[in-house]
Protein backbone atom coordinates (compact mmCIF):
# COMPACT_ATOMS: atom_id res chain seq x y z
CA UNK A 1 0.00 0.00 0.00
CA UNK A 2 2.79 2.41 0.87
CA UNK A 3 4.16 2.03 -2.65
CA UNK A 4 1.22 4.04 -3.97
CA UNK A 5 1.72 7.75 -4.68
CA UNK A 6 1.03 10.02 -1.74
CA UNK A 7 -1.92 11.77 -3.37
CA UNK A 8 -3.58 8.39 -3.99
CA UNK A 9 -3.06 7.38 -0.35
CA UNK A 10 -4.56 10.65 0.86
CA UNK A 11 -7.54 10.13 -1.46
CA UNK A 12 -8.04 6.67 0.07
CA UNK A 13 -7.81 8.01 3.61
CA UNK A 14 -10.40 10.71 2.93
CA UNK A 15 -12.88 7.96 2.03
CA UNK A 16 -12.49 6.21 5.40
CA UNK A 17 -14.56 6.83 8.54
CA UNK A 18 -12.78 8.80 11.24
CA UNK A 19 -12.26 5.81 13.63
CA UNK A 20 -10.53 3.89 10.81
CA UNK A 21 -8.20 6.81 10.10
CA UNK A 22 -7.26 7.07 13.78
CA UNK A 23 -6.55 3.32 13.91
CA UNK A 24 -4.64 3.31 10.64
CA UNK A 25 -2.23 6.03 11.62
CA UNK A 26 -1.14 3.95 14.63
CA UNK A 27 0.27 1.24 12.37
CA UNK A 28 3.44 2.96 11.16
CA UNK A 29 5.16 6.34 10.89
CA UNK A 30 4.35 6.82 7.22
CA UNK A 31 0.61 6.29 7.67
CA UNK A 32 0.68 8.36 10.84
CA UNK A 33 2.12 11.28 8.87
CA UNK A 34 -0.50 10.85 6.16
CA UNK A 35 -3.27 10.59 8.77
CA UNK A 36 -2.14 13.90 10.24
CA UNK A 37 -2.01 15.71 6.90
CA UNK A 38 -4.00 18.85 6.30
CA UNK A 39 -5.76 17.39 3.24
CA UNK A 40 -7.15 14.51 5.32
CA UNK A 41 -8.42 16.69 8.16
CA UNK A 42 -9.97 19.37 5.96
CA UNK A 43 -11.83 16.52 4.24
CA UNK A 44 -12.99 15.14 7.62
CA UNK A 45 -14.04 18.65 8.66
CA UNK A 46 -16.20 18.91 5.57
CA UNK A 47 -17.74 15.42 5.45
CA UNK A 48 -18.08 14.59 9.17
CA UNK A 49 -18.88 18.03 10.60
CA UNK A 50 -19.93 20.73 8.13
CA UNK A 51 -21.96 18.48 5.82
CA UNK A 52 -23.81 17.08 8.84
CA UNK A 53 -24.54 20.53 10.29
CA UNK A 54 -22.60 19.87 13.51
CA UNK A 55 -21.58 23.00 15.44
CA UNK A 56 -17.84 23.69 15.44
CA UNK A 57 -17.13 27.21 16.72
CA UNK A 58 -14.07 29.23 15.80
CA UNK A 59 -12.75 26.99 13.07
CA UNK A 60 -12.82 26.68 9.29
CA UNK A 61 -10.83 25.03 6.53
CA UNK A 62 -8.61 28.14 6.50
CA UNK A 63 -7.43 27.49 10.07
CA UNK A 64 -3.73 28.23 10.59
CA UNK A 65 -2.58 24.69 11.36
CA UNK A 66 -3.72 21.10 10.95
CA UNK A 67 -3.49 20.27 14.65
CA UNK A 68 -6.06 22.97 15.44
CA UNK A 69 -8.44 21.51 12.87
CA UNK A 70 -8.01 18.00 14.27
CA UNK A 71 -8.52 19.08 17.88
CA UNK A 72 -11.63 21.09 17.10
CA UNK A 73 -13.13 18.37 14.87
CA UNK A 74 -12.64 15.67 17.48
CA UNK A 75 -14.05 17.93 20.19
CA UNK A 76 -17.09 18.79 18.03
CA UNK A 77 -17.79 15.13 17.34
CA UNK A 78 -17.48 14.18 21.01
CA UNK A 79 -19.85 16.99 21.97
CA UNK A 80 -22.32 16.00 19.26
CA UNK A 81 -22.34 12.37 20.41
CA UNK A 82 -22.88 13.37 24.04
CA UNK A 83 -25.33 16.19 23.22
CA UNK A 84 -27.65 14.03 21.10
CA UNK A 85 -27.67 10.84 23.18
CA UNK A 86 -30.92 9.73 24.81
CA UNK A 87 -29.60 10.54 28.28
CA UNK A 88 -26.86 13.16 27.86
CA UNK A 89 -24.27 13.18 30.63
CA UNK A 90 -23.00 16.63 31.48
CA UNK A 91 -19.29 17.28 32.00
CA UNK A 92 -19.95 20.07 34.51
CA UNK A 93 -22.90 21.46 36.47
CA UNK A 94 -23.10 24.41 38.84
CA UNK A 95 -25.60 26.99 40.09
CA UNK A 96 -25.62 30.64 41.13
CA UNK A 97 -28.33 33.15 42.00
CA UNK A 98 -29.60 36.20 40.14
CA UNK A 99 -30.66 37.66 43.49
CA UNK A 100 -32.22 36.81 46.82
CA UNK A 101 -35.82 35.63 46.34
CA UNK A 102 -35.70 36.86 42.77
CA UNK A 103 -37.63 35.38 39.85
CA UNK A 104 -35.76 34.95 36.57
CA UNK A 105 -37.94 36.40 33.80
CA UNK A 106 -35.46 36.36 30.91
CA UNK A 107 -32.28 34.44 30.18
CA UNK A 108 -30.13 34.60 27.02
CA UNK A 109 -26.58 33.91 25.86
CA UNK A 110 -24.83 36.71 24.02
CA UNK A 111 -24.08 35.58 20.43
CA UNK A 112 -20.33 35.97 20.91
CA UNK A 113 -17.36 34.35 22.64
CA UNK A 114 -18.83 30.83 22.53
CA UNK A 115 -21.26 30.96 25.42
CA UNK A 116 -19.12 32.92 27.85
CA UNK A 117 -21.64 35.68 28.60
CA UNK A 118 -25.13 35.11 29.98
CA UNK A 119 -27.66 37.94 30.29
CA UNK A 120 -30.34 37.54 32.98
CA UNK A 121 -33.32 39.68 33.92
CA UNK A 122 -34.93 39.17 37.32
CA UNK A 123 -37.17 40.87 39.83
CA UNK A 124 -37.85 40.14 43.52
CA UNK A 125 -40.80 37.84 44.08
CA UNK A 126 -42.19 40.17 46.75
CA UNK A 127 -42.79 43.31 44.71
CA UNK A 128 -45.20 46.18 44.63
CA UNK A 129 -48.47 45.15 42.99
CA UNK A 130 -48.27 48.03 40.53
CA UNK A 131 -46.26 47.06 37.45
CA UNK A 132 -44.89 50.57 37.07
CA UNK A 133 -43.34 50.35 40.56
CA UNK A 134 -41.53 47.06 39.99
CA UNK A 135 -37.74 47.19 39.96
CA UNK A 136 -36.07 44.66 37.66
CA UNK A 137 -32.37 43.84 37.66
CA UNK A 138 -30.48 43.41 34.42
CA UNK A 139 -27.30 41.35 34.79
CA UNK A 140 -24.50 39.97 32.62
CA UNK A 141 -22.55 36.98 33.97
CA UNK A 142 -19.11 35.68 33.00
CA UNK A 143 -19.42 31.90 32.94
CA UNK A 144 -15.69 31.44 32.37
CA UNK A 145 -15.00 32.72 35.89
CA UNK A 146 -15.14 30.27 38.78
CA UNK A 147 -17.55 30.88 40.36
CA UNK A 148 -19.47 32.83 37.69
CA UNK A 149 -18.99 36.57 38.13
CA UNK A 150 -21.54 39.31 37.49
CA UNK A 151 -19.68 41.85 35.36
CA UNK A 152 -22.62 44.18 34.68
CA UNK A 153 -25.63 45.11 36.79
CA UNK A 154 -28.37 47.70 36.41
CA UNK A 155 -31.68 48.35 38.15
CA UNK A 156 -34.55 48.82 35.71
CA UNK A 157 -37.86 50.59 36.31
CA UNK A 158 -40.78 50.86 33.90
CA UNK A 159 -39.58 47.73 32.11
CA UNK A 160 -41.24 47.17 28.73
CA UNK A 161 -39.10 44.65 26.84
CA UNK A 162 -35.60 43.32 26.20
CA UNK A 163 -33.87 42.04 23.09
CA UNK A 164 -30.26 41.12 22.27
CA UNK A 165 -28.56 42.19 19.07
CA UNK A 166 -28.37 39.28 16.63
CA UNK A 167 -25.21 40.86 15.14
CA UNK A 168 -22.29 39.88 17.42
CA UNK A 169 -20.07 42.61 15.92
CA UNK A 170 -22.38 45.51 16.74
CA UNK A 171 -21.47 47.99 19.47
CA UNK A 172 -25.14 47.93 20.51
CA UNK A 173 -25.27 44.64 22.41
CA UNK A 174 -28.84 44.88 23.65
CA UNK A 175 -31.90 47.08 23.69
CA UNK A 176 -34.18 47.56 26.67
CA UNK A 177 -37.42 49.49 26.98
CA UNK A 178 -37.85 51.61 30.09
CA UNK A 179 -39.20 55.16 29.92
CA UNK A 180 -37.51 55.20 26.51
CA UNK A 181 -35.75 52.66 24.30
CA UNK A 182 -32.12 52.39 25.40
CA UNK A 183 -29.29 50.80 23.42
CA UNK A 184 -26.58 49.43 25.72
CA UNK A 185 -23.05 48.20 25.30
CA UNK A 186 -21.11 46.16 27.87
CA UNK A 187 -17.68 46.74 29.35
CA UNK A 188 -16.51 43.15 29.66
CA UNK A 189 -13.45 44.24 31.67
CA UNK A 190 -15.41 46.28 34.21
CA UNK A 191 -14.33 45.77 37.83
CA UNK A 192 -17.50 47.35 39.21
CA UNK A 193 -20.66 45.65 37.90
CA UNK A 194 -22.66 48.86 38.31
CA UNK A 195 -20.49 50.39 35.59
CA UNK A 196 -20.67 47.34 33.31
CA UNK A 197 -23.59 48.40 31.12
CA UNK A 198 -22.63 51.29 28.87
CA UNK A 199 -25.41 53.63 27.67
CA UNK A 200 -24.84 53.99 23.93
CA UNK A 201 -28.01 55.59 22.62
CA UNK A 202 -31.45 56.55 23.86
CA UNK A 203 -34.42 56.92 21.54
CA UNK A 204 -36.93 59.30 23.07
CA UNK A 205 -40.09 58.30 21.31
CA UNK A 206 -43.46 57.09 22.49
CA UNK A 207 -42.43 53.48 21.98
CA UNK A 208 -44.22 50.80 23.94
CA UNK A 209 -41.80 47.91 23.49
CA UNK A 210 -38.94 46.34 21.56
CA UNK A 211 -39.19 43.15 19.52
CA UNK A 212 -35.92 42.61 17.68
CA UNK A 213 -32.50 44.19 17.11
CA UNK A 214 -30.26 43.30 14.17
CA UNK A 215 -27.18 45.48 13.72
CA UNK A 216 -28.55 49.03 13.64
CA UNK A 217 -32.07 47.98 12.61
CA UNK A 218 -34.63 47.78 15.38
CA UNK A 219 -38.20 46.50 15.44
CA UNK A 220 -40.46 48.20 17.97
CA UNK A 221 -44.06 48.79 18.99
CA UNK A 222 -45.65 52.23 19.22
CA UNK A 223 -49.34 52.99 19.66
CA UNK A 224 -50.38 49.54 18.48
CA UNK A 225 -48.16 49.74 15.42
CA UNK A 226 -45.10 47.70 14.50
CA UNK A 227 -42.30 50.08 13.49
CA UNK A 228 -38.95 49.34 11.86
CA UNK A 229 -36.18 51.92 11.69
CA UNK A 230 -32.45 52.52 11.75
CA UNK A 231 -31.40 53.57 15.23
CA UNK A 232 -29.24 56.31 13.70
CA UNK A 233 -32.33 57.77 12.03
CA UNK A 234 -35.25 57.13 14.40
CA UNK A 235 -37.34 59.92 12.87
CA UNK A 236 -37.92 57.90 9.67
CA UNK A 237 -39.70 54.75 10.86
CA UNK A 238 -41.45 52.33 8.54
CA UNK A 239 -44.70 50.85 9.74
CA UNK A 240 -45.11 47.14 9.04
CA UNK A 241 -48.86 47.05 8.59
CA UNK A 242 -50.84 43.82 8.49
CA UNK A 243 -53.26 43.24 5.68
CA UNK A 244 -56.75 44.60 6.26
CA UNK A 245 -59.62 42.25 6.93
CA UNK A 246 -62.58 42.13 4.50
CA UNK A 247 -64.29 44.68 6.76
CA UNK A 248 -61.43 47.10 6.13
CA UNK A 249 -59.91 46.90 9.62
CA UNK A 250 -56.77 45.28 11.01
CA UNK A 251 -56.71 44.16 14.63
CA UNK A 252 -53.33 44.68 16.27
CA UNK A 253 -51.41 41.54 17.18
CA UNK A 254 -48.12 41.71 19.10
CA UNK A 255 -45.03 40.21 17.51
CA UNK A 256 -44.02 36.92 19.16
CA UNK A 257 -40.77 36.42 17.23
CA UNK A 258 -38.97 38.06 14.33
CA UNK A 259 -36.10 37.61 11.90
CA UNK A 260 -34.49 40.52 10.05
CA UNK A 261 -32.19 39.38 7.24
CA UNK A 262 -30.46 42.37 5.71
CA UNK A 263 -28.70 40.28 3.05
CA UNK A 264 -32.08 39.10 1.74
CA UNK A 265 -33.87 42.38 2.43
CA UNK A 266 -36.48 40.37 4.31
CA UNK A 267 -38.39 40.63 7.58
CA UNK A 268 -40.25 37.59 8.95
CA UNK A 269 -42.78 38.21 11.70
CA UNK A 270 -44.78 35.68 13.69
CA UNK A 271 -47.83 36.97 15.52
CA UNK A 272 -50.46 35.19 17.57
CA UNK A 273 -52.34 33.91 14.51
CA UNK A 274 -50.17 34.58 11.47
CA UNK A 275 -46.78 34.64 9.79
CA UNK A 276 -45.91 37.68 7.67
CA UNK A 277 -43.13 38.27 5.11
CA UNK A 278 -42.02 41.81 4.29
CA UNK A 279 -39.57 42.93 1.57
CA UNK A 280 -37.46 45.88 2.65
CA UNK A 281 -36.73 46.70 -0.99
CA UNK A 282 -40.41 47.22 -1.81
CA UNK A 283 -41.59 50.77 -2.37
CA UNK A 284 -43.79 52.03 0.45
CA UNK A 285 -46.21 54.92 0.57
CA UNK A 286 -46.45 57.19 3.60
CA UNK A 287 -43.78 55.04 5.29
CA UNK A 288 -46.16 52.06 5.42
CA UNK A 289 -45.06 48.62 4.23
CA UNK A 290 -47.57 45.82 3.71
CA UNK A 291 -46.60 42.13 3.76
CA UNK A 292 -45.71 40.33 0.56
CA UNK A 293 -47.44 37.31 1.97
CA UNK A 294 -49.44 36.36 5.06
CA UNK A 295 -49.95 32.82 6.28
CA UNK A 296 -52.80 32.27 8.74
CA UNK A 297 -52.26 29.45 11.24
CA UNK A 298 -55.14 27.15 12.02
CA UNK A 299 -54.96 27.83 15.75
CA UNK A 300 -53.86 30.65 18.00
CA UNK A 301 -50.18 30.47 19.00
CA UNK A 302 -49.33 30.19 22.70
CA UNK A 303 -45.54 30.41 22.27
CA UNK A 304 -43.10 30.21 19.37
CA UNK A 305 -39.38 30.40 18.55
CA UNK A 306 -37.72 30.44 15.15
CA UNK A 307 -34.19 30.49 13.78
CA UNK A 308 -32.41 30.45 10.45
CA UNK A 309 -30.41 27.25 10.18
CA UNK A 310 -26.66 27.64 9.83
CA UNK A 311 -26.27 24.96 7.17
CA UNK A 312 -28.38 22.39 5.36
CA UNK A 313 -26.77 19.30 3.79
CA UNK A 314 -27.03 19.37 0.01
CA UNK A 315 -28.07 23.01 -0.19
CA UNK A 316 -26.66 25.50 -2.69
CA UNK A 317 -24.20 28.07 -1.26
CA UNK A 318 -26.35 30.86 -2.72
CA UNK A 319 -29.58 29.40 -1.34
CA UNK A 320 -31.17 31.16 1.67
CA UNK A 321 -30.94 29.10 4.87
CA UNK A 322 -34.16 27.32 5.86
CA UNK A 323 -36.01 28.73 8.86
CA UNK A 324 -36.99 26.37 11.67
CA UNK A 325 -40.16 27.33 13.54
CA UNK A 326 -41.22 25.59 16.75
CA UNK A 327 -44.78 26.34 17.86
CA UNK A 328 -46.91 25.45 20.84
CA UNK A 329 -50.48 26.29 19.97
CA UNK A 330 -53.09 27.48 22.42
CA UNK A 331 -56.42 25.77 23.05
CA UNK A 332 -59.93 26.54 24.19
CA UNK A 333 -58.89 25.64 27.73
CA UNK A 334 -56.62 27.60 30.11
CA UNK A 335 -53.59 25.56 29.07
CA UNK A 336 -51.81 25.06 25.73
CA UNK A 337 -51.91 21.91 23.62
CA UNK A 338 -49.71 18.98 24.66
CA UNK A 339 -47.57 18.99 21.54
CA UNK A 340 -44.92 21.05 19.78
CA UNK A 341 -45.28 21.62 16.04
CA UNK A 342 -42.14 21.94 13.93
CA UNK A 343 -42.58 23.99 10.77
CA UNK A 344 -39.97 25.07 8.24
CA UNK A 345 -39.81 27.86 5.70
CA UNK A 346 -38.00 26.13 2.85
CA UNK A 347 -35.80 28.03 0.35
CA UNK A 348 -37.38 28.83 -3.00
CA UNK A 349 -35.33 27.03 -5.63
CA UNK A 350 -36.30 29.67 -8.21
CA UNK A 351 -35.13 32.62 -6.09
CA UNK A 352 -32.68 34.91 -7.90
CA UNK A 353 -30.49 36.75 -5.35
CA UNK A 354 -29.42 39.31 -7.96
CA UNK A 355 -32.99 40.64 -8.14
CA UNK A 356 -33.53 40.97 -4.40
CA UNK A 357 -36.68 40.12 -2.48
CA UNK A 358 -39.79 41.36 -4.25
CA UNK A 359 -43.34 40.38 -5.07
CA UNK A 360 -42.28 38.00 -7.86
CA UNK A 361 -39.01 36.83 -6.31
CA UNK A 362 -39.47 35.23 -2.90
CA UNK A 363 -36.43 33.74 -1.09
CA UNK A 364 -38.68 31.17 0.59
CA UNK A 365 -41.63 29.01 -0.28
CA UNK A 366 -44.61 30.95 0.94
CA UNK A 367 -46.40 28.36 3.06
CA UNK A 368 -44.64 26.96 6.14
CA UNK A 369 -44.19 23.18 5.89
CA UNK A 370 -45.26 21.14 8.91
CA UNK A 371 -42.46 18.60 9.43
CA UNK A 372 -43.33 16.92 12.69
CA UNK A 373 -45.34 17.08 15.87
CA UNK A 374 -43.56 16.32 19.13
CA UNK A 375 -45.38 15.10 22.22
CA UNK A 376 -44.87 17.59 25.06
CA UNK A 377 -47.58 17.65 27.76
CA UNK A 378 -48.07 20.65 30.03
CA UNK A 379 -50.16 20.49 33.21
CA UNK A 380 -52.74 23.10 34.13
CA UNK A 381 -51.02 26.36 35.16
CA UNK A 382 -47.56 24.79 34.70
CA UNK A 383 -44.78 26.78 33.02
CA UNK A 384 -43.13 25.71 29.78
CA UNK A 385 -40.42 27.34 27.71
CA UNK A 386 -38.41 26.44 24.61
CA UNK A 387 -35.40 27.56 22.60
CA UNK A 388 -34.02 26.63 19.21
CA UNK A 389 -30.47 26.92 17.87
CA UNK A 390 -29.07 27.76 14.46
CA UNK A 391 -27.99 24.14 13.96
CA UNK A 392 -31.50 22.80 14.51
CA UNK A 393 -31.35 21.76 18.17
CA UNK A 394 -34.57 22.38 20.06
CA UNK A 395 -34.68 22.22 23.87
CA UNK A 396 -37.70 22.75 26.10
CA UNK A 397 -39.10 21.90 29.49
CA UNK A 398 -42.57 20.50 30.04
CA UNK A 399 -44.59 18.36 32.47
CA UNK A 400 -43.84 14.89 31.06
CA UNK A 401 -42.55 13.25 34.26
CA UNK A 402 -44.73 10.12 34.47
CA UNK A 403 -41.82 7.94 33.35
CA UNK A 404 -39.82 9.10 36.37
CA UNK A 405 -42.20 9.96 39.24
CA UNK A 406 -45.44 8.24 38.32
CA UNK A 407 -48.67 10.24 38.08
CA UNK A 408 -47.61 13.26 40.12
CA UNK A 409 -49.32 16.63 40.11
CA UNK A 410 -46.06 18.50 39.64
CA UNK A 411 -42.61 18.06 38.16
CA UNK A 412 -40.71 19.17 35.06
CA UNK A 413 -38.68 17.53 32.32
CA UNK A 414 -35.83 19.21 30.41
CA UNK A 415 -35.85 17.58 26.97
CA UNK A 416 -34.71 18.16 23.41
CA UNK A 417 -34.57 16.96 19.85
CA UNK A 418 -32.57 17.64 16.71
CA UNK A 419 -35.10 19.02 14.26
CA UNK A 420 -35.26 17.45 10.85
CA UNK A 421 -34.77 19.95 8.01
CA UNK A 422 -33.39 17.76 5.24
CA UNK A 423 -35.62 17.41 2.17
CA UNK A 424 -38.14 14.59 2.44
CA UNK A 425 -39.35 12.43 -0.42
CA UNK A 426 -43.04 12.85 0.38
CA UNK A 427 -43.87 16.44 1.26
CA UNK A 428 -47.23 15.31 2.64
CA UNK A 429 -45.67 13.23 5.41
CA UNK A 430 -45.88 14.71 8.92
CA UNK A 431 -43.93 12.80 11.53
CA UNK A 432 -45.24 12.17 15.02
CA UNK A 433 -42.29 12.01 17.35
CA UNK A 434 -41.07 12.48 20.89
CA UNK A 435 -38.10 14.00 22.61
CA UNK A 436 -34.93 12.07 21.82
CA UNK A 437 -32.86 13.60 24.63
CA UNK A 438 -33.74 14.09 28.28
CA UNK A 439 -31.28 16.41 30.00
CA UNK A 440 -32.90 16.36 33.42
CA UNK A 441 -36.07 16.01 35.50
CA UNK A 442 -37.19 17.43 38.85
CA UNK A 443 -40.18 16.91 41.13
CA UNK A 444 -41.07 20.59 41.53
CA UNK A 445 -42.37 23.26 39.15
CA UNK A 446 -39.61 25.83 39.56
CA UNK A 447 -38.02 26.23 36.11
CA UNK A 448 -39.29 29.32 34.30
CA UNK A 449 -36.71 30.30 31.63
CA UNK A 450 -34.28 28.51 29.37
CA UNK A 451 -31.23 29.51 27.31
CA UNK A 452 -28.85 27.49 25.14
CA UNK A 453 -25.44 27.89 23.56
CA UNK A 454 -25.61 25.20 20.89
CA UNK A 455 -22.03 25.60 19.66
CA UNK A 456 -20.52 24.85 23.07
CA UNK A 457 -23.20 22.51 24.40
CA UNK A 458 -24.32 24.70 27.33
CA UNK A 459 -27.81 24.88 28.80
CA UNK A 460 -28.84 27.55 31.31
CA UNK A 461 -32.09 27.20 33.27
CA UNK A 462 -33.56 29.99 35.38
CA UNK A 463 -35.90 29.27 38.30
CA UNK A 464 -38.66 31.10 40.13
CA UNK A 465 -36.41 31.53 43.20
CA UNK A 466 -33.61 33.24 41.24
CA UNK A 467 -31.42 30.17 40.89
CA UNK A 468 -29.63 29.78 37.54
CA UNK A 469 -28.27 26.31 36.81
CA UNK A 470 -25.65 25.68 34.15
CA UNK A 471 -25.15 22.32 32.43
CA UNK A 472 -22.14 21.85 30.14
CA UNK A 473 -21.78 18.93 27.74
CA UNK A 474 -18.53 19.74 25.88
Amino acid sequence: MLSLPEDILIAILTCLPLPDILNLRQTCRALHALGCSRAVWTSILQTEVLDKSIPIPGISKSAPDTLTIEQRVRRALRLHQRWTSSNPQSTAEYTFHAGDSARVVDLRFLPRDNGRWLVALAYPSQQAPSRSDRVFTLQCWDLMASPPRCIAYQAIKEFGGLTLNSDPESQFILSIKTSSVNLLGIDFEATNPENGFLPSLSIDQSLQGVYHLSGSTILTRAQDKVLLFDIHNPNAPIELASELSPSGTAQFEPVLDAIIDGSLGLVVLIKSTKLELYALSEAHQNNILVPLYTHIFQWRIDSVVMSQQAFTPGSSPSSPPPINILVRFGSLFPWPVNALHHFTLEPNEFYDPTLGTELTNYPYQLTPTLRQTIGSPVRLFATSHMVIGTYGTAIWFDSHTEDYFGHADRGQRLAGRSLRTEPVEDEGVVLSSAATCVYGVREVDAWVRLAMCEEEGIIAVGAADGEISIRKYA
